[in-house]
């Protein structure tokens, strides 16, 4: 796989330098074309081993060489302008705003209520039977006398 990516990238290369070529002016007594023939160098470009090609190819255009190494700077622009302002929002906005201050804040509070509930609560149960049975019987007769008297 890399051995293709290479092969790519090299191809891509020859054919960049030869477009840059093709359009560059040439100062001299070539001028009646105006642009430098490109077909040579490409023909060359052919015969040379892979590294080498590479090689020239890097000192010659050192500019385009690290704008394709760099795979035109798409990863450092998407990360410039997707993901860090997603990151951003989802740390400031969403974790410390909305999880901290809100939700953990209604959890906090919902356990608050059962804690304070719980302790008035937990002075009704003394584990006598003799009180829970006090207490049905005068449930039960608060219940008939309403029922009774109404």
């Amino acid at each position: 796989m890399i051995f293709i990516v290479r092969r790519v990238a090299i191809a891509s290369s020859i054919a960049l330098v030869a477009v840059l070529l093709w359009f560059r002016r040439v100062d001299g007594p070539s001028r009646a074309s105006g642009r430098v023939p490109t077909v040579p160098v490409v023909v060359a470009a052919k015969d040379m081993p892979e590294g080498e090609i590479a090689d020239r190819m890097a000192a010659t255009f050192p500019g385009v060489y690290r704008l394709l190494l760099n795979k035109y700077y798409v990863d450092e622009i998407y990360d410039a302008t997707v993901v860090q302002p997603i990151r951003i929002v989802s740390q400031e906005g969403l974790w410390r705003g909305v999880d901290v201050h809100i939700i953990d804040a209604a959890v906090n509070g919902t356990a608050s209520i059962v804690d304070g509930s719980s302790s008035l609560l937990r002075r009704l149960q003394s584990g006598s039977v003799r009180a829970y049975a006090g207490s049905l019987f005068i449930g039960v007769v608060l219940i008939l006398g309403y029922y009774l008297w109404r």
